[in-house]
């Protein structure tokens, strides 16, 4: 005969654990990240509270996780765990219906990806284990997930336990540590090859006076350009301080620029961490919003008379140059797939950073005049 009220609270701790590591581990990722929350929140399309709801969020986070564990809290985490995640179903279900696909760090450092319905479904598993501790009443949302397994080992199984978790432990240090210097061989010598060949050819350029555009580390024009979706960003909202950004210049009716999207939506995706992708375009919104919904991309800012282009000197699309964060420019001009395949990795191995640390502080020209 089945056992009702057992079965019930096991369903109660698996429930709330369940919770309360994703809700922690989620916290984790993005007090170690915070740039990337707020990137999510940025094109999730709240980009007027990004900063403090990702200076709260985790925090919010960690709470509920808390309050999970504990048995006179445990209703009250499960109703702000089951709150937010509806919040975040409906905001992942609002960019989906519109075709629009933000990449994710709801785990901040530990994992990003773009969200979809697999996002969705994994919310609707987590709503449906935060629901069941909220259905159960707050009278009786489990055993306190502190004192139970203590109450329920022997002196014997503690110790094993103990044992059998510090070996884990050890094991588990062992092994990410191993990991971290392979990593980190492999990073330093790609930047060791990367520092070579920038400085070979911004030299031999240098030489036959053909490096195009602002020169390395002056100030970058400031400009305000309107998205193809109707919202407005200027230049200070792509700089966070932390992140170069990767402007990228391109025309709707430019062939090679089509060729590269695939490549720019992979970028964006990808490598949001180490840099913030934006592009420069020309034409009018609807003549790029088909291309932007094929390939997922964000961030694509509409000028009108090349203006911007103009202001940094840039001739011709595809086109890109680096902003370093503290707002000097961080690179010559690449033209051309190859160039800009070549100035992504740079960017992104930190390379073009190392050659400008001696570049003046912040210092955001007059704005570009529409």
């Amino acid at each position: 005969m089945i056992d009702w009220p057992l079965m019930a609270s096991v369903g109660l701790v698996a429930a709330r654990l369940l919770l309360s590591i994703t809700f922690l581990v989620a916290a984790g990722g993005k007090l170690v990240h915070p740039v990337g929350g707020r990137q999510t929140l940025i094109d999730f399309g709240v980009p007027h509270l990004a900063a403090g709801l990702a200076t709260a969020l985790p925090l919010v986070e960690l709470t509920i996780g808390s309050a999970l564990i504990v048995g006179r809290f445990a209703w009250f985490g499960s109703v702000g765990a089951l709150t937010l995640l509806l919040l975040f179903a409906l905001a992942i279900g609002a960019n989906l219906a519109v075709g629009r696909a933000p990449v994710c760090n709801c785990f901040g450092a530990i994992h990003s990806a773009p969200v979809g319905w697999s996002t969705l479904a994994r919310n609707a598993v987590l709503s449906a284990a935060a629901g069941f501790v909220v259905w159960q009443g707050q009278a009786d949302p489990g055993p306190d997930l502190i004192r139970w397994p203590v109450e329920q080992m022997t002196f014997g199984r503690a110790a094993f336990l103990s044992v059998v978790l510090g070996l884990a432990l050890a094991g588990a240090q062992v092994a990410l540590l191993v990991q971290i210097l392979r990593q980190q061989g492999r990073i330093l010598l790609r930047l060791d090859a990367l520092d070579a060949r920038s400085a070979g050819v911004n030299a031999a350029l240098q030489q036959q006076g053909r490096v195009e555009g602002l020169p390395v580390g002056s100030p970058v024009p400031s400009f305000r350009l309107d998205g193809v979706n109707g919202e407005s960003a200027a230049l200070e909202d792509l700089l966070d301080g932390v992140k170069p950004v990767f402007l990228l210049f391109t025309d709707p009716g430019c062939g090679p620029c089509d060729a590269l999207l695939p490549e720019v939506s992979r970028w964006q995706q990808e490598h949001s961490g180490d840099m913030t992708l934006a592009l420069v375009s020309e034409g009018t919104a609807a003549s790029n919003q088909a291309k932007m919904d094929e390939h997922r991309l964000r961030r694509v800012l509409l000028q009108q008379k090349r203006e911007v282009a103009a202001a940094y000197q840039v001739r011709g699309t595809p086109a890109a140059i680096v902003i370093q964060p503290n707002g000097v420019i961080g690179s010559a001009i690449a033209m051309g797939a190859d160039a800009i395949n070549s100035l992504v990795a740079q960017t992104v191995s930190g390379a073009l950073h190392r050659n400008s640390e001696r570049a003046a502080p912040s210092a955001i020209s007059e704005p570009v005049k529409v």
